[in-house]
């Protein structure tokens, strides 16, 4: 619509100039020295206009000659561009649908001349990796590097990413530790170094990684709460080992920050180590505390299972509970284990049967099997072991037959296969 205005007003212009010079062409005369030159006007302007016409593509062309060198450099350049693009596009697109050959090959075709060659050697590191070809990656890597130094914390964490998907975790760590440096604060450097330290039950430093870690945000608060749950009672299984001692124990209780103490895995490993190191006396009053704060049939079923400094008070404690806890199994295991402790033999035999009342434990069976054999009660304890082991579903039917009788001073019985049943964990069998 714009040209068209624009040709209408010429050919106004035009004839309206021919129209003049027809009524009157004018006249034009130059003179210089000796020479005169006459012209009508009309014819003049027509020799002037051509004259432009002429010098201006006079000029272009020389300017187009001067600049074509340069034109076909730039042509030559986005060509080149235009190609690699198009080969840096398809080999992506077989990196995603997983034909690793053909994406190696396309992301190296143009890699000379693409403008930004860092993703497509990552790219080709990549493929080269699920080719199993990890000494191409590592050389991939190495270009990445050099092609762009300023991205050295991005080739660092693809460096990473591989070393891990190929299990090298020694290589993996020391990527890490110097992205590390580089980044302190990285939020994805710090979840990569958290997933690496699990993997190699580095749990001591994955305890000092995790505060870091929840400060930049690396990963939920609920998995890293669960982490530092994790790697606090990996340190304690740690402190328990033969090459450990007591206080090696009680320095890593100290390091579980207040807020971690009450969880029921962590301070359940550490009252066992406890009682491994014979410190019963230091378990008893933090489980009375745990069952003050929350009622739960693990902390009662190990409150049997330690002895406190004074095994009296320790059965009125336990006792105490049975008002809101009548008819707990667990319980009545407890208090009736606690009997036997303070030697009270009948309280014992009542309480055992009284939770067997309640409900029939393998356990609880073998413990009124152990007291009626010693009060002389051969018979019924032995019935009692033979219920136990009805309720055990892996022991077999000879264990099941198997007379239980005496040879000297050696009892040959089945107790064993009691107590190495394979039934749900107390802990699980919560009221």
């Amino acid at each position: 619509m714009k040209r068209l205005i624009i040709l209408v007003l010429a050919l106004f212009v035009a004839v309206s100039l021919g129209l003049m010079a027809h009524r009157d062409p004018g006249y034009v005369l130059f003179g210089y020295g000796a020479w005169t030159v006459e012209s009508s006007l009309s014819l003049f302007f027509l020799v002037l206009v051509f004259t432009l016409f002429v010098f201006y593509y006079l000029v272009r062309s020389y300017l187009l000659m001067r600049y074509l060198p340069q034109k076909a450099r730039y042509w030559r350049r986005a060509r080149r561009i235009g190609r690699t693009g198009l080969s840096t596009t398809k080999g992506m697109i077989a990196l995603t649908e997983g034909r690793w050959q053909a994406a190696e090959k396309l992301l190296l075709r143009h890699v000379e001349s693409a403008e930004s060659p860092l993703l497509n050697y990552l790219g080709a590191a990549n493929a080269a990796q699920q080719l199993a070809a990890y000494d191409r990656r590592d050389q991939y890597l190495i270009l990445a590097h050099e092609s762009m130094p300023s991205a050295d914390l991005a080739v660092g964490l693809s460096q990473a990413r591989l070393q891990m998907d190929h299990q090298q975790w020694e290589q993996a760590l020391a990527t890490l530790i110097r992205l590390r440096e580089l980044a302190p604060k990285h939020s994805y450097v710090l979840k990569l170094l958290i997933k690496l330290y699990v993997q190699l039950k580095e749990w001591d430093k994955l305890v000092q990684v995790l505060p870091e870690a929840r400060r930049a945000k690396s990963l939920s608060p609920a998995d890293t709460d669960a982490l530092e749950v994790r790697s606090f009672h990996e340190l304690l299984i740690k402190s328990m080992g033969r090459q450990s001692s007591i206080d090696q124990l009680h320095r890593t209780w100290q390091r579980i920050p207040e807020r971690l103490k009450d969880k029921q895995v962590l301070l359940a490993q550490y009252i066992q180590g406890l009682i491994n190191f014979k410190e019963e006396h230091l378990a008893e009053p933090l489980l009375r505390k745990a069952i003050k704060q929350r009622w739960d049939n693990y902390w009662v079923y190990l409150y049997g299972m330690i002895s406190g400094n004074d095994p009296k008070q320790q059965l009125l404690f336990a006792e105490s509970w049975l008002r809101d806890n009548p008819s707990n199994d667990i319980l009545l295991l407890t208090l009736g284990r606690l009997s036997l402790r303070n030697r009270l033999y009948g309280k014992a035999q009542d309480f055992f049967r009284n939770s067997l009342n309640s409900k029939e434990r393998p356990e609880t069976l073998q413990e009124l099997g152990k007291l009626l054999e010693q009060m002389g009660e051969e018979a019924e304890a032995m019935e009692c072991y033979r219920r136990g082991l009805s309720l055990v579903p892996d022991v077999s039917i000879e264990a099941k037959g198997r007379t239980v009788g005496f040879q000297g001073d050696r009892r040959v019985s089945v107790l064993s296969e009691i107590s190495n049943r394979k039934e749900p964990p107390i802990w699980q069998l919560n009221n």
